[in-house]
């Protein structure tokens, strides 16, 4: 299997709050999740709402890092997303498209500081 994925995704339990836009409703849906794993570009969430796969589509969303990290809030380009019967969530695989310098900043030192975590821990 090739990886497609130019950034290494690193595994992390963090809030991450959405709005989507529900076309077919033509309202907003809110919704608290988890990111699992995070990159300088994307991340995987899951939410607890069932959303259709809609690529392409964008949300907004305000991610909380560690601290002493700042949140980042922004635009993601979502790339696929499924519905998880089991477990009632639907995990989303995005692409983040509005980060400024400074979230960019924070985002790569805390990627960081995970990773060497995790390779000091081996």
């Amino acid at each position: 299997m090739t990886q497609r994925r130019k950034h290494k995704r690193t595994e992390v339990n963090l809030p991450i709050y959405c709005k989507f836009a529900d076309l077919n409703k033509g309202r907003t849906i809110a919704s608290i999740g988890k990111v699992s794993d995070l990159s300088i570009c994307g991340m995987k969430v899951k939410v607890p709402i069932q959303l259709q796969d809609n690529p392409n589509s964008f949300m907004d969303y305000f991610l909380e890092l560690p601290k002493p990290y700042r949140q980042i809030r922004g635009q993601a380009r979502i790339v696929w997303a499924y519905w998880d019967d089991q477990n009632q969530t639907t995990e989303i695989g995005m692409e983040m498209t509005t980060l400024d310098s400074i979230q960019r900043s924070d985002l790569e030192t805390i990627l960081g500081e995970l990773n060497s975590e995790k390779f000091l821990a081996q």
